[in-house]
């Protein structure tokens, strides 16, 4: 067997997208030499010639399907379709997030229609591959194949058994809760600016870089930090250590996501994530305390909780969700990876 990646998320600045990628390839032990573009023009001949599989990681902030189209058509093995986002389901909530904040804007959002999505889906794909149940019933319901097609659920891995272990030395307490990714109404964003603002003991530290809409994180980025002096915007984040030493909190408030990297980094840093149960990433925890609805007072009374465990006590409930996601580890993540492969 000897897989390549095809992909277009190449330079474009994503955070999650792109620790994604490149976690998926470290697993499966795949070089970057034999990652290749939709750009370059007859490169599908070596491909077919040198490879039985191809991981396909499409970004749908594309638009036009034409030499989309034509790749595939002429990609003869296998096509895996790496599906780490719905995005009709991210277009919908763009519609909620301007429904209800910004009466008469068109949305911004970019990308192939649904109706052209499902044309590739059912036209190319060989298999799929999602992070999480929540995103194969989402899938279904916005995607009806002609065909079904083989499918399951993967997740990304987090790295080498050995390195998947809690670094206490970056546990310092204080008032501070921080946040990586995509700052958009998906990722959050108003769920926090509620938290903060019920909560005027604490900041809120945002890093991260404007996603595939980025009018409305922007918008929202200035909203948060013009409404609150204890919400700051910070920029893409250069130094992790610093990041989980100045933040004893993490956020992950998600009304949708599948994988968020940073959440299980912070868990590994010593930082406490407080998690949606709308997230995808809550899935992945299943005896952890810090697991929120969303709501102003089940936030608050997780973030009282925190603040009042001791630090001896935090340690112990780290060690325990840490049980939760070590099998999210490179072997494991690899072995589950071939034995789908192989049933193609």
């Amino acid at each position: 067997m000897k897989l390549c990646a095809i992909t277009n998320y190449q330079n474009k600045g994503y955070v999650n997208e792109t620790i994604t990628f490149n976690k998926i390839l470290n697993s499966l032990r795949i070089p970057h030499n034999d990652v290749y573009n939709f750009n370059l023009p007859n490169i599908t001949y070596s491909i077919n010639k040198n490879y039985t599989h191809a991981l396909i990681f499409l970004d749908y902030k594309i638009s036009s399907i034409d030499l989309y189209n034509q790749f595939f058509k002429e990609l003869k093995i296998p096509k895996i379709f790496i599906i780490d986002s719905i995005p009709q389901h991210n277009k919908e909530l763009n519609d909620e997030f301007i429904n209800i904040n910004v009466n008469g804007m068109v949305n911004s959002f970019c990308g192939l229609p649904i109706n052209y999505q499902l044309l590739i889906y059912n036209n190319y794909a060989d298999g799929f591959l999602f992070f999480n149940d929540k995103d194969v019933n989402l899938f279904q319901n916005y995607y009806k194949l002609t065909n079904p097609k083989p499918a399951s659920v993967i997740p990304p891995p987090l790295g080498d058994i050995n390195d998947i272990k809690i670094n206490f030395n970056n546990m310092i307490l204080n008032k501070n809760i921080g946040f990586n990714g995509h700052p958009s109404y998906q990722s959050g964003m108003f769920n926090l600016l509620n938290l903060i603002k019920f909560n005027p003991k604490y900041n809120l530290n945002l890093y991260g870089a404007h996603g595939r809409d980025e009018v409305l994180d922007e918008m929202i980025v200035n909203h948060l930090t013009s409404t609150s002096n204890r919400i700051r915007f910070k920029g893409r984040l250069k130094n992790d250590e610093k990041f989980f030493k100045d933040n004893y909190i993490y956020s992950n408030l998600s009304i949708y996501d599948t994988f968020d990297y940073y959440t299980f980094f912070s868990l590994l840093n010593g930082s406490v994530p407080i998690i949606s149960d709308s997230s995808g990433t809550s899935l992945f925890f299943k005896s952890y305390p810090f697991i929120v609805n969303n709501s102003v007072d089940s936030m608050s009374n997780v973030l009282e909780i925190i603040n009042t465990t001791s630090v001896d006590d935090m340690k112990e409930i780290l060690k325990t969700a840490l049980e939760d996601i070590k099998h999210l580890n490179n072997d494991n993540i690899n072995e589950r990876y071939i034995k789908f492969l192989n049933s193609l």
